[in-house]
């Protein structure tokens, strides 16, 4: 990871952590698996279940991902990640910051549930 995504990604924590609805922020993608062919950083920020989303809250997490290809991270709020996208989070990513593990476990299986009820859908 390059020293202005390094930058960027700690400038993100610095914001996340200041946030009471945050409860953890999540690295995933092929940055993961081949930092030297990945375009950018993927980064999931997951929310706590009783918070509302509001525009502004997705406004000050999308600030920190960049258009250009291969300078920075590209930061979704898990919630609202499509479902399969959710599943495949859960699944490969590496926690970089973890405020509440209960809450986390609470929402990835929700998330899980939510997509074995969808399940027979995606196959159609």
């Amino acid at each position: 990871m390059d020293e202005d995504v390094r930058a960027a990604l700690d400038e993100l924590l610095a914001t996340a952590s200041e946030d009471e609805h945050v409860v953890a922020v999540l690295r995933f993608g092929r940055s993961l698996d081949d930092p030297h062919r990945a375009r950018d950083v993927d980064v999931a920020v997951v929310v706590d279940r009783g918070a509302e989303v509001a525009l502004d809250d997705e406004l000050t997490y999308h600030r920190f991902s960049s258009g250009e290809p291969n300078a920075g991270l590209d930061v979704s709020v898990f919630r609202q990640l499509p479902v399969h996208v959710r599943q495949r989070v859960l699944a490969e990513a590496e926690p970089v910051c973890v405020d509440d593990i209960d809450d986390l476990y609470a929402i990835a299986i929700a998330a899980v549930n939510e997509y074995e009820r969808l399940r027979p859908f995606h196959r159609r």
